[in-house]
């Protein structure tokens, strides 16, 4: 009886090893797939876009102000769903009675997640950015520091060939930045916008 129950925890592991083996096997075949056609490995995004926002001084608000930017997004898609990376950008806003007669440059350092909803050509997905934003350029500049970026969005990826796609998206631009010299005090934009890309 000992030896049979000892034969069959063997034969057990022997199955499960096995099954292990092959699953990783499958794995590995599965990721060699995804590679060869795109779907995993270095990834990278170049997007422009424009919209129009709003800027918030404490109480007040200042409405309409319109903007564009340019983008590119650089990182590792894991697999046919998930994406990550970092980028860098430039958002320009154009001269208002609170932003000055010279508009408005911002350069922006984030990070980036992409969800594609599909393992298909044509796929909707969801990205978000969360980063830093310098004030670069315009006469309100000289007056901010460092803030924060965020832009959340939804859209729709269009497949070209095995590496190539377009993007099309719509999102939320948010900026926070410290008054300098006043902590408590910020200057906040808000816009939405429209982005055109390509991925590669």
């Amino acid at each position: 009886m000992k030896k049979l129950t000892i034969i069959l925890l063997f034969v057990s592991f022997l199955l499960w090893a096995n099954a292990n083996q092959l699953n990783a096997q499958n794995k590995d075949a599965q990721r060699a797939k995804w590679k060869e056609a795109g779907l995993r490995g270095y990834k990278g995004f170049v997007t422009i876009g424009g919209g129009m926002g709003d800027v918030e001084v404490g109480d007040w608000s200042y409405n309409n102000n319109f903007f564009i930017e340019l983008e590119t997004t650089h990182g590792y898609q894991f697999n046919p769903w998930l994406f990550v990376g970092g980028g860098v950008g430039s958002q320009g806003f154009t001269e208002s009675d609170k932003i000055g007669e010279d508009g408005f440059v911002t350069s922006n350092l984030f990070g980036a997640v992409r969800f594609n909803w599909l393992n298909h050509k044509i796929t909707p997905f969801l990205e978000g950015k969360v980063g830093l934003s310098i004030p670069y350029s315009g006469e309100i500049a000289d007056d901010l520091t460092t803030g924060v970026y965020a832009s959340p969005s939804i859209g729709c990826h269009f497949g070209i060939g095995r590496k190539f796609g377009l993007d099309l998206s719509a999102g939320f631009n948010y900026h926070n930045f410290p008054i300098d010299g006043a902590r408590s005090e910020k200057v906040k934009f808000y816009s939405w916008v429209i982005r055109l890309g390509v991925d590669f």
